[in-house]
């Protein structure tokens, strides 16, 4: 397999997975379905990443990319806040006040999947992968990097995302919000690459990484869900001064957590890392 027919069964995955989530987004019911679309929107993304030395998918296709995730943005964060906020009583009307948010958001969400926008968005997707239409401004190198063998350029790829993940994880110890946030991207996008390249690795091998990834990636994610969740609770301060004082105990509530997720973060990161980017 060369490293063009290998992006193109990517690339035609992760646009399989938007398209196949499209209907119950549309349909505004459905928190899943907006975070899956949301998720392989996200592959798609971290793919052409992967492969931009050789594959170029131009301004537009990339702006029309980045508005795809503004619409789809919102819904999953205010349905996630939900899902942390504590369950007393006492902030019955806050978890009410949020749940109609996330309504709101994915009916937006549902409209922006519904629109001509989208549909053009998908042609263009579709118009780009199956004609390979890459190749109508590759110069000549890249012409060549498309040749090259598939499994030699997942085996280059994954140590560089391995060696990027080990370096930002090596600063984590008392390290910033931005550290944090800089290793779970960069933990994300390794394992995007993982799972594309899967077949040509050692398969065990490749699913106790995964493994590890995964425990780090939980850890990094509820840390980021958090700050999240910090900015829209501040919402209500100005929105609805009424739920305010429940809105301000909840962030007391959520920050108090955060601190010993960041302690429980620098443990799993010692006790798996070395799985996570064992190769």
């Amino acid at each position: 397999m060369t490293v063009e027919q290998a992006a193109h069964a990517i690339l035609l995955n992760c646009l399989r997975q938007i398209e196949g989530n499209r209907e119950q987004v549309a349909g505004a019911q459905s928190p899943e379905s907006v975070h899956q679309m949301r998720v392989g929107l996200r592959r798609l993304r971290s793919a052409l990443d992967l492969f931009s030395d050789v594959i170029r998918p131009g301004s537009r296709l990339s702006r029309e990319l980045e508005w795809l995730g503004n619409e789809l943005g919102p819904a999953r964060d205010w349905d996630v806040l939900g899902t942390h906020l504590p369950q007393n009583d006492e902030l019955r009307p806050l978890r009410k006040a949020v749940r109609s948010h996330a309504r709101q958001m994915r009916s937006a969400a549902g409209s922006a999947v519904s629109s001509r926008r989208f549909e053009s968005l998908l042609h263009a997707l579709h118009n780009f992968i199956d004609t390979a239409a890459w190749r109508k401004s590759a110069n000549d190198a890249q012409v060549k990097g498309l040749a090259r063998a598939a499994p030699k350029f997942a085996d280059d790829a994954l140590k560089r995302a391995r060696k990027r993940v080990e370096r930002r994880g090596g600063k984590l110890k008392g390290g910033t919000a931005r550290v944090r946030h800089r290793l779970r991207i960069a933990m994300k996008k390794l394992r995007y690459a993982t799972e594309f390249f899967e077949g040509f690795e050692n398969r065990k091998r490749a699913r106790q990484a995964l493994k590890g990834m995964s425990a780090l990636q939980d850890e990094l994610g509820w840390i980021n869900d958090a700050a999240v969740a910090d900015g829209l609770l501040q919402h209500f301060h100005q929105t609805d001064p009424q739920l305010d004082q429940q809105a301000g105990f909840a962030r007391g509530y959520l920050a108090a957590e955060l601190e010993g997720r960041v302690l429980r973060l620098e443990r799993t990161w010692k006790a798996t890392s070395k799985a996570a980017l064992a190769h």
